[in-house]
């Protein structure tokens, strides 16, 4: 019997890769997973939920795939890898009566901190989770719904209702994806700093996070979480396509933005007063602008890809360049090219990075203080993604 553990990755620093199953695994925190479930859940147009839960069943059925398809098979696989990847705790002891229990959960951790609250039931995630991995590892068809939640006020655990079906709710076969061949040989013009970016990239990426004893990831202040990127691409998709079908495409966009925005304001304003920070960053800080560059390479650390700073002009103007964002890959890999940018979740970093460095107040105080436009893009055949942030006037 073979426990998921750090060895199971496969790293590649050079292109920022963290790989399991065959997949990139990207690290996001409570803050941003919650509030992109948020706008999905509580956007009155589409069926945020359902969107959810598909596509976490389809993302997790391949990832339990091709996992099993390289060891041997655990008793406790689905288990094993839900806390491995900081989702929490799985109780499964009762899966043959319809039941399955959790304890602890990253979502729920989401949503107790954030500004929008709601007495729901929130682990939307899992309960796709649990759909593909059932049909992975034991080839039966079900439907999961949580019936009770610790994010209520009257349940400490969350409970989660299994049931048999005939027919599958999702069409579980592997993906067609467009061949995208990543370029590692370019060279760019990059602005100067006193980080030493490789040596900040090499430690995170190398960096023993699993879940605990709870299943979480506590580190640099927040709760982190692996995530297959091809979730947040499929996720992204989905969503702007059955927006668009009501005419609020472009909203859909913004909305994406503006959640990016605020996971930069939390989630690197924590990574700032965090041990990890204070340890690993720190001591190379000079001047102001060595934070900017500091949180950039801790970035290139989280298996989001390679970006750095092109240009940049202190609490006035950055520019950012993206050599294989995960994002414009995932959408190549899906749909193909595309005449429009595509890098969302890039353009509201972008901007939030520029907001927590250079200026003050609370987080909700900052946010919209910088735009931020996506000038040129892998997906529209651009040679790199570039983001242009300024100050909002």
């Amino acid at each position: 019997m073979h426990h998921l553990s750090q060895e199971d990755y496969t790293l590649d620093p050079q292109l920022g890769l963290k790989l399991l199953g065959g997949m990139n695994m990207v690290l996001h925190c409570h803050h941003y997973n919650a509030r992109l479930q948020r706008t999905l859940e509580q956007n009155k147009k589409v069926d945020g939920k359902k969107i959810i839960r598909e596509t976490a069943a389809t993302i997790y059925w391949e990832l339990f795939s091709n996992i099993l398809e390289a060891k041997e098979q655990s008793d406790t696989i689905i288990e094993d890898l839900y806390r491995f990847l900081g989702f929490g705790i799985l109780d499964l002891s009762r899966l043959k009566e319809g039941k399955i229990t959790s304890p602890f959960s990253h979502y729920v951790e989401g949503w107790n901190c954030g500004a929008i609250k709601t007495e729901g039931t929130v682990c939307r995630v899992t309960e796709g989770f649990l759909e593909g991995a059932i049909k992975a590892v034991f080839n039966k068809d079900v439907s999961v719904e949580e019936l009770c939640c610790a994010n209520q006020a009257n349940s400490s655990v969350c409970e989660f209702k299994v049931t048999p079906l005939d027919m599958p709710k999702n069409k579980f076969e592997k993906r067609t994806k467009n061949d995208v061949n990543f370029i590692t040989n370019q060279k760019h013009n990059e602005a100067t700093s006193n980080i030493d970016k490789g040596k900040v990239i090499n430690a995170v990426i190398r960096m023993p996070l699993e879940g605990n004893n709870e299943g979480l990831i506590p580190s640099f202040n927040v709760y982190l979480a692996h995530t297959p990127q091809e979730f947040y691409n499929l996720l992204t998709i989905r969503f702007i396509k059955e927006m668009e079908k009501v005419g609020f495409g472009d909203l859909a966009k913004e909305m994406l933005v503006e959640d990016a925005e605020h996971c930069a304001l939390n989630t690197f304003g924590g990574i700032l007063e965090s041990e990890e920070w204070e340890g690993l960053v720190r001591p190379m800080v000079k001047v102001q602008s060595d934070k900017l560059f500091g949180l950039v390479a801790v970035a290139n650390g989280l298996g989001w890809g390679r970006c750095h700073i092109a240009e940049h002009h202190p609490y006035e103007a950055l520019k950012l360049c993206s050599t294989n964002g995960y994002e414009a890959y995932g959408y190549i890999e899906a749909q193909g090219h595309h005449e429009s940018p595509q890098c969302f979740m890039l353009r509201g970093i972008s901007a939030g990075l520029m907001a927590l460095v250079y200026e003050k107040g609370d987080f909700e105080e900052r946010a919209g203080k910088f735009t931020s436009e996506e000038t040129c893009c892998l997906v529209s055949k651009d040679p790199v993604c570039e983001f242009s942030i300024k100050r909002e006037v």
